[in-house]
């Protein structure tokens, strides 16, 4: 009985996934979705990079100002 059933859900076997079917969209309306998207990940990677380079400034930054050594005017 464990030999038919080799997925993490009991009640899906192999002989289900391999009855299975997938759709797959006409590779222009793949080549738009990249088009749009493309630059929303490299806008999100720049985003990520900005915020950990602010990140690091504040943790340097805000011993500083909480102890004295700098002041803001």
């Amino acid at each position: 009985m464990a030999e038919n059933r080799k997925t993490t859900m009991g009640h899906i076997t192999q002989e289900h996934l391999k009855q299975s079917r997938i759709a797959i969209p006409p590779i222009q309306f793949t080549l738009n979705l990249e088009n749009i998207i493309a630059p929303l990940f490299s806008k999100k990677v720049i985003n990520e990079i900005e915020n950990q380079k602010l990140t690091n400034l504040r943790d340097w930054l805000l011993p500083m100002l909480m102890n004295g050594q700098v002041k803001v005017n």
